[in-house]
């Protein structure tokens, strides 16, 4: 009992150190920042919080709304200021350390989930997310959480972190809503993981998209409301659809406003946001059965632009330089290998590890029938760096044998 306790409070003082190192390093980047946006979406963000803060209603719904929501709470308790709004994430962004390291002790062992917290205190993408107003840093964590929680569920079978689940998945479907692909993904699990007879599949997975739809459906309900058609989340599903399927697509620097051809253009004016958004998909999958192999050659091209090894972004500013590259570069790019080692060597022999793999290749490859860009990788990176973390430690038992036994291996959190 004197050691279980040990063990215990050990991994306590780890999370703390992991939060508390996390939060430094996070606020000092984002005291490092000039007080303005420079991203187009995360000034749209900023404008909703503040419209609602005047009273002026939410505004467009071509942005989903857990963010503006989000920096709404924030600016009516400190005040409309970007660096209210930043700190906020920076705490945001702690705690999704902490995070990366419960998931990795709930797949693998306490050795992975540590390495894999430290590595995630450091990594230069999460560190970026908590300076923009993206809402990446607040999906990243709640996704993860559902994840934990997930994981947490195949382990003790307590329904009460089903639930939880749930409402991290809602929350997550408010806040980014491609997260509409992993769904179906979970029922798969459950089945593959032989863990639950098929009765208890059904019986789970029913609570579960349950929960997440109540989360949901005020949203929804609102969104019908106002525009006389069910509106799960937005009103830009068909935009996207076209943006990433059309014949000006090159699959990584997709059309603009102005590319938008002028026969197109007249079949939108005058319409409302949803019947422009029909048109959007009308025109998308004309698109995809007048020219088929175009389709599939984008849809490549998206899926490794997705994972690629550097962002590659549409506007240029100070962060779109040769530098941000090179980080990327020495960083994701040095990890990927050892995911991908990771993967290989985990897949056949551990259950839980589907479940990442279902995130992962989902996200993928329903973001590739769309848009793809590192930023809409991010949160994904989590389970890159777990896997990359049981990769290193693999190779580091082999390169050191003498090691092997000194290694724990309990997963206790």
């Amino acid at each position: 009992m004197y050691c279980l306790s040990k063990i215990v409070h050990t991994q306590k003082r780890l999370l703390i150190v992991i939060f508390s190192l996390a939060f430094i390093v996070r606020l000092l980047f984002v005291a490092a920042l000039e007080n303005q946006l420079v991203w187009y979406d995360e000034i749209q963000y900023d404008a909703i919080a503040r419209s609602m803060l005047r009273g002026e209603g939410y505004g467009s719904t071509a942005f989903a709304p857990l963010q503006p929501f989000f920096l709404l709470g924030v600016y009516s308790i400190f005040g409309a200021d970007i660096l209210a709004a930043r700190l906020a994430q920076v705490l945001l962004g702690a705690l999704t350390s902490i995070i990366v390291c419960l998931v990795g002790t709930r797949v693998f062992d306490r050795n992975v989930g540590v390495l894999a917290g430290f590595i995630s205190v450091f990594y230069p993408y999460f560190v970026y997310v908590t300076g923009a107003l993206y809402p990446t840093a607040l999906f990243m964590l709640l996704l993860a959480l559902a994840i934990f929680s997930l994981l947490r569920f195949y382990d003790n079978g307590q329904k009460s972190c089903l639930i939880l689940a749930g409402v991290a998945l809602g929350l997550s479907l408010l806040a980014i809503p491609t997260v509409l692909f992993f769904l179906p993904m979970i029922p798969l699990w459950f089945l593959l993981s032989r863990k639950f007879t098929l009765k208890q599949v059904a019986a789970y997975s029913t609570i579960l998209m349950v929960v997440t739809l109540m989360v949901v459906a005020p949203w929804s309900i609102r969104n019908s409301l106002h525009y006389g058609q069910f509106v799960l989340v937005t009103t830009e599903g068909g935009h996207a659809f076209w943006q990433g399927n059309n014949p000006y697509f090159d699959g990584v620097n997709r059309p603009g406003p102005d590319d938008i051809p002028q026969e197109l253009r007249q079949k939108l004016k005058g319409l409302s946001k949803i019947e422009k958004d029909r048109v959007y998909y009308r025109e998308s999958f004309n698109f995809i059965r007048n020219k088929p192999m175009q389709f599939v050659k984008l849809y490549i091209i998206k899926f490794f632009n997705y994972w690629r090894l550097y962002p590659n972004t549409i506007s240029e500013n100070r962060f779109t330089t040769l530098k941000t590259k090179i980080i990327s570069l020495l960083t994701y790019g040095l990890l990927l290998p050892f995911a991908l080692f990771g993967i290989i060597k985990s897949v056949f022999h551990n259950k839980k590890t589907l479940l990442l793999l279902f995130l992962m290749l989902s996200f993928s490859l329903g973001y590739s029938l769309f848009l793809t860009s590192v930023r809409y990788r991010i949160p994904l990176d989590v389970y890159v760096i777990v896997f990359a973390a049981f990769g290193i430690i693999r190779v580091f038992k082999s390169v050191f044998p003498v090691w092997k036994k000194n290694l724990v291996t309990t997963s206790d959190y």
